[in-house]
């Protein structure tokens, strides 16, 4: 069968909003042309209205049936029409989603976006295929699972803009979004002498973490407590790899080749706090760099603006915790962050 046209798919778009209005007790007009209190006309796609012996609630919802994202323009237009008829509510439904600036002008506007994500949700997985929701080619990566919502990470991002009692320290979301952040996963054998009274050359391998945007952040953990990783879907965007591995490995290799040659303590020292930063433990007689991959930590990313400063503030959704040193990393890195996060601009 044969993908719809455009036209039949923002058709079927609209049945498939106004039929799920209609299972939740609205009374749904497509297609209508209304008067605002401007005079001015204005064509809605679907109107959906509820009323009780108290009040009446309107909701307003425009359908985009693109093949790209909508963009700020879309919704600053449908922020207007909600005014000028009076409408309680704006919704609009993008089957590919919204741009990182129209997600921030609807916060600002308090229009609510339906993309992929919430179509699945509300209309159900069946009904999401059939309209082709945000259909993306899986770009698939090793990586942490995401566990943590949108709406659960945009909570915890708002509550850090509003700063102390919601009014010390405010700044504004200019752009939010989840990314995956790469970090080079490396398998490192140690061997060192072990034993008090018969000391014997033992090799352990750790497993090894360097973030793949600055290269200077390590995490280590040993072999045995190998982190679960699973198969990652990472196709909503993901941040560069700046530094390559090659470069983490020849580091390391080079100061621990200088730690067994030098003599003076000054100099041990300095190359000590080389490895050290670089998680490598000591003393060592030997170290190996087995083998090195890329793997992805699922990151809610919002960039918080006041006056002339930005800071990137980072939330694993995996753990649901913020990240402070990636928060200080990427704020280093943020017109990367603001890159990545709006590739269209």
């Amino acid at each position: 069968m044969s993908d719809p046209d455009p036209l039949e798919r923002g058709r079927l778009l609209e049945q498939q909003v106004a039929e799920f209005f209609r299972r939740h007790g609205y009374e749904v007009t497509t297609n209508s042309v209304l008067e605002g209190r401007s005079s001015a006309s204005h064509e809605v796609d679907v109107m959906a209205v509820t009323s009780d012996p108290l009040m009446t609630f309107r909701v307003g919802v425009e359908c985009k049936a693109w093949s790209s994202p909508v963009s700020k323009d879309v919704v600053a237009k449908h922020d207007m029409v909600v005014r000028d008829l009076g409408l309680n509510k704006g919704i609009v439904v993008a089957l590919e989603g919204a741009s990182a600036g129209a997600l921030t002008t609807a916060r600002e506007l308090g229009i609510e976006i339906w993309g992929p994500d919430e179509l699945r949700e509300q209309l159900g997985d069946a009904a999401a295929a059939e309209l082709g929701a945000g259909y993306a080619p899986e770009l698939s990566a090793i990586g942490w699972e995401r566990r943590l919502g949108a709406a659960e990470a945009q909570t915890m991002v708002d509550r850090e803009a509003r700063g102390l009692l919601g009014v010390v320290g405010r700044e504004s979301v200019a752009e939010a979004s989840l990314l995956w952040f790469p970090w080079h996963a490396m398998r490192i054998a140690v061997t060192r002498h072990e034993g008090r009274i018969r000391r014997k050359l033992r090799t352990r391998r750790i497993w090894n973490l360097y973030d793949a945007v600055s290269g200077r952040l390590a995490r280590s953990s040993t072999w045995e407590n190998v982190p679960s990783l699973s198969r990652v879907d990472i196709a909503a965007g993901h941040l560069p790899t700046l530094v390559k591995a090659r470069t983490i490995q020849s580091d390391v290799h080079q100061a621990f080749g200088r730690y067994c040659e030098v003599v003076t303590d000054s100099a041990r020292e300095r190359y000590e706090d080389r490895l050290t930063e670089r998680a490598i433990p000591l003393p060592a007689e030997d170290i190996s760099i087995e083998d090195s991959s890329i793997v992805y930590q699922p990151l809610h990313l919002a960039v918080l603006r006041r006056k002339d400063s930005e800071r990137v503030v980072a939330i694993d959704a995996h753990s649901g915790q913020r990240v402070p040193d990636l928060e200080e990393i990427l704020t280093g890195h943020v017109a990367v962050v603001r890159r990545a996060l709006n590739p269209e601009s």
